[in-house]
C-alpha cells in the first residue's frame, strides 16, 4: 500500500504513521495499518483471508468496534482489499486521489516545480516522443535548466526513456497512466 498506492499519490511519507494505535471504549487497543494525520485518514489493507473467509465472530466483532472507534476519533475509514492493491494499483491510486480531492488536498501539485508541471501539459499534448530541444523551446530556457527539469520529472517517473538500454538517453516518452494524476 505504501510503495504502490499512497507514496506515489502523496509523493512522500510526511504525514504518515504506520500501526497507529488507539483505544476503543472497552479499553482494547486497535490498530490502523497507515494513518494519514493531515486529513485523519486511516488506510487499511484487507486481506480476504484474514477479513473475510477465516474470520471469527469475535474477530469481526472486533472489525466493526474499530471502525466505530476510528468514527469516534474523528478517523475516516479507507479501506483496500490486498488483491486490489496488488492487482489493481492504478484504480487505489485513482481512488485514493477523488479521495483526496473531495477532502480538499491536492498533494501532486506542491511535488512539481512550476517548470515540471509546465513542461508535463505540454509534452502531454506532444502525442509523439520528445526531446531536449522540445522542452527548451516549449521553457524558453537555458540547456542546463531543460535538463534538471527533464532529470526531475524522470525521477518522479512521470517520463521513461524511449530506448531505457541505451547509455545515453534522447528520446523520452510520458507516463500517462502518472502524468494524468498532475494535469488534471
Amino acid at each position: 500500500m505504501l510503495r504502490n498506492v499512497l507514496l506515489p499519490v502523496l509523493g512522500s511519507y510526511q504525514g504518515l504513521e504506520l500501526e497507529y494505535r488507539m483505544t476503543n471504549s472497552t479499553g482494547v487497543s486497535l490498530f490502523i495499518d497507515v494513518y494519514y494525520a493531515p486529513l485523519r485518514l486511516g488506510f487499511e489493507c484487507e486481506g480476504f483471508s484474514a477479513h473475510a473467509e477465516t474470520i471469527t465472530r469475535e474477530r469481526f466483532s472486533l472489525e466493526k468496534s474499530k471502525v466505530r472507534s476510528m468514527l469516534r476519533f474523528g478517523i475516516s475509514y479507507v479501506p483496500f482489499s490486498k488483491d486490489e492493491l496488488d492487482k489493481r494499483p492504478e484504480a487505489c491510486r485513482n481512488s485514493l486521489l477523488e479521495i483526496l480531492d473531495f477532502c480538499g488536498h491536492k498533494p501532486l501539485l506542491h511535488h512539481l516545480t512550476i517548470y515540471e508541471r509546465e513542461t508535463l501539459r505540454y509534452l502531454y499534448t506532444l502525442f509523439r516522443p520528445f526531446n531536449l530541444a522540445d522542452v527548451r523551446t516549449h521553457l524558453g530556457v537555458s540547456r542546463n535548466l531543460s535538463i534538471k527539469v527533464l532529470k526531475g520529472l524522470l525521477t518522479k517517473q512521470l517520463i521513461r526513456p524511449l530506448n531505457p538500454e541505451a547509455q545515453r538517453y534522447y528520446h523520452y516518452t510520458v507516463v500517462v497512466e502518472e502524468a494524468i494524476h498532475y494535469i488534471r
